[in-house]
């Protein structure tokens, strides 16, 4: 197999890797939106394991979103970026 053939292997096998990993954080993303418009349970299948999930359990997919983001980030060859968040005494 010549180099440009392994290089297209490659290339290939880390966009299935990223459409795997982007398909696995918007069924993710959508689990959160539906849990938090009040939902009471969601299923979720990732890597072929179903899990359900209920309303107390969004910080945990929340959680599993952000490391998503930064598995996207990291094969899409960017540095993993996590904004610092701030709350006021007044909730905002």
């Amino acid at each position: 197999m010549a180099s440009n053939d392994q290089t297209f292997l490659h290339d290939t096998d880390a966009l299935e890797i990223e459409d795997s990993l982007r398909a696995d954080y918007l069924a993710i993303r959508a689990a959160i939106i539906e849990l938090a418009t009040g939902q009471r349970t969601v299923r979720l299948t990732i890597n072929g394991k179903t899990a359900e999930y209920g309303q107390v359990d969004i910080s945990t997919l929340r959680t599993l979103r952000d490391e998503l983001a930064d598995e996207l980030r990291a094969v899409a060859g960017r540095t993993s970026y996590k904004p610092n968040l701030v709350m006021t005494s007044k909730g905002f």
